[in-house]
């Protein structure tokens, strides 16, 4: 019967009196670096990031027909979250990042045996294919990652509200010109714990700065339900 190579390592005796660590390797033919190996376990951070993309992928209605799909929302939203990570943002680089195989290693596939990740048309859709409830949903599920990061009540809480420009090109939908930045763009809301600066939620919004008014409303939902959840007071 055919043994693996963990089995063939656990057979080693360190102890043994007649045999080297070097002989019993050769005897069992595993490479004596081999015995040595321990694998690395995943960091906090990346089962955390790891988690944030498998959450957020599930916030996305799927209604492909699933006969004809070869990659999955998890997959995409991986490939789309590691090329803006590593400075590819626009969906054309999916045309030439498709084959890396870091990427591939990222979307969970295979680097060099694995098939290709998506292309532009696939990603393109993807991101058109969400929808207002898509969108509400990951800013509630960011919310809650938020709150529930607390084991218990902080003291206080500094929220930091963030208007960023995101520069876009074409004729993108609610992409409008912002004089104060020369452009059009979206101008997504970014809130953060402002002494930690901790993520608490990010909302897409036009290319226009937020009203006062707006800003208030949001601020009183947003303080509602971190007193209503968890252990945030």
């Amino acid at each position: 019967m055919k043994t693996s190579i963990s089995q063939r390592r656990d057979i080693v005796d360190k102890a043994h009196q007649k045999l080297s660590i070097k002989e019993q390797c050769q005897l069992m033919s595993i490479h004596r670096a081999g015995y040595y190996y321990q694998p690395k376990t995943e960091s906090e951070l990346n089962l955390e990031l790891m988690a944030l993309i498998d959450s957020i992928s599930s916030c996305i209605t799927n209604t492909r027909d699933l006969r004809y799909v070869e990659h999955t929302i998890t997959e995409l939203i991986a490939q789309r979250v590691f090329q803006i990570a590593a400075g590819y943002e626009d969906c054309n680089d999916c045309n030439d990042l498709r084959g890396d195989m870091i990427l591939k290693t990222c979307a969970a596939r295979l680097p060099q045996t694995g098939s290709d990740l998506a292309s532009q048309p696939t990603m393109s859709r993807l991101e058109n294919a969400v929808g207002p409830g898509d969108l509400i949903r990951m800013g509630r599920y960011l919310l809650d990652a938020f709150v529930f990061s607390y084991t218990s009540a902080p003291g206080v809480i500094v929220i930091d509200c963030d208007d960023t420009n995101n520069n876009t090109y074409g004729q993108q939908e609610l992409t409008l010109f912002n004089n104060y930045y020369h452009d059009h763009c979206f101008m997504p809301l970014h809130i953060y714990k402002g002494l930690s600066g901790k993520l608490i939620t990010t909302i897409l919004k036009p290319g226009r700065r937020n009203k006062q008014n707006n800003l208030a409303s949001l601020l009183k939902k947003l303080s509602g339900t971190c007193a209503n959840n968890g252990p945030v007071r």
